[in-house]
Parts: structure tokens; C-alpha cells; sequence
């Protein structure tokens, strides 16, 4: 978790400094930029919850990807003949349209 958001979420900073010593500047000027918190909801400060939310959200996330795509790829598998069906009647209706512009066409 980026040092900025545990100070944030901590809002005391005696404790951010005593816990989190690594997101202070060391001599190069620089501090860590990312701790690691453990992920536990029933932590009194606040950042497992934090943790526990941002792990479950990014696991979540991928879950989702997987299963519309393997939901999105059998709905096309079971509905190929409908698919065809659909490309015949726009083939069809394609044609109509361009016999009927032609005609339109020629006429003036």
C-alpha cells in the first residue's frame, strides 16, 4: 500500500512514524513509497480492512474477466445457427436495399 494512503488512513502521526519507519526519507531523500500491510479486517487502525477490501476487489476483478469471457465465448458457440440465420436475413435485407437504390438511381 503506498505510504501516502497509510498516513492518510492512520491520521496520527506518532504511530505512522513508530510503525512505518520505512516510508520516512532516508538519507537519499527518498522513502520506500509502498509498505506491506496484512490483509485483516479485524485490525483496530483500519488499514487490514483497507488491505482485506483492495485484495478481495483485485481478485474479484480477474474472477469477473474469466467468466465473461468463457460466458461471452459459449454464448456464441451455442447460438451459431442463430448467427447464421441473422447473417442470411442481412445478406437478404442488403440486397433489397441496393436493388431498390438502383432502381432509384436509374430513374432520374
Amino acid at each position: 500500500m503506498p505510504c501516502g494512503e497509510v498516513a492518510h488512513i492512520l491520521d496520527n502521526q506518532e504511530m505512522y512514524l513508530k510503525n512505518y519507519p520505512q516510508c520516512q526519507p532516508n538519507w537519499t531523500g527518498s522513502g520506500a513509497g509502498v509498505v506491506t500491510i496484512e490483509a485483516d479486517p479485524s485490525e483496530a487502525t483500519g488499514l487490514g480492512f483497507t488491505a482485506t477490501i483492495r485484495l478481495a476487489f483485485g481478485a474479484s476483478m480477474w474472477i469477473a474477466i474469466w467468466i465473461h469471457a468463457i460466458a461471452t465465448e459459449y454464448y456464441l458457440f451455442t447460438t451459431q445457427s442463430e448467427t447464421n440465420r441473422l447473417r442470411e436475413l442481412s445478406t437478404k435485407r442488403q440486397n433489397i436495399r441496393r436493388t431498390l437504390q438502383d432502381k432509384g438511381s436509374g430513374s432520374q
